[in-house]
């Protein structure tokens, strides 16, 4: 047999175990980002805050499965139709007003706290980081912010006060 024809058959079959060995290590690292992108989806929809993205007058344009729960709404009743102050009382409706103008200069919001109300009233406290991202001139500011439920800390606050007050 020809030498060079033994060559070609050579480099086929190594060729070949090189590229099924890629592609096996390809399969593998997908598998492992597929895993990953799960853990983190499922890290995001069952942490105990509350993820939305917005608008820069708070109007929800993507809302996690634990705003809804909070809220009681499906997301797609959510999503286009409704905004963070249409859930809160009417103080806190009116802090936020006083706030997004804050939040649309400085790009960002820490630390303020809200009542927010549910679709079947209940209440609880949550605390806002919000942050705006740069808009192209004639775009609409888009932004993410999340919120954490400090119901059970602004109680204890309010009873430590009560007590110190007595």
């Amino acid at each position: 047999m020809d030498n060079s024809l033994l060559m070609f058959a050579l480099g086929l079959v190594v060729g070949g175990a090189m590229a099924a060995y890629a592609f096996a290590r390809e399969r593998r690292t997908m598998l492992q980002l597929a895993a990953a992108r799960a853990d983190l989806d499922d890290l995001a929809e069952r942490a105990p805050i509350a993820s939305f993205s917005m608008d820069g007058e708070a109007r929800f344009w993507e809302a996690g499965t634990q705003l809804a729960e909070w809220l009681g709404c499906r997301r797609d009743e959510l999503v286009g139709h409704r905004g963070l102050r249409d859930f809160l009382t009417t103080d806190s409706r009116e802090l936020l007003d006083d706030c997004l103008p804050l939040l649309k200069s400085q790009g960002h919001l820490e630390g303020m706290e809200f009542d927010l109300v549910g679709a079947r009233g209940q209440t609880r406290r949550v605390r806002l980081s919000a942050r705006l991202e740069d808009a192209a001139p004639g775009k609409v500011a888009t932004g993410r912010a999340m919120l954490l439920d400090v119901t059970e800390q602004h109680r204890a606050q309010r009873r430590l006060s009560a007590l110190a007050a007595e």
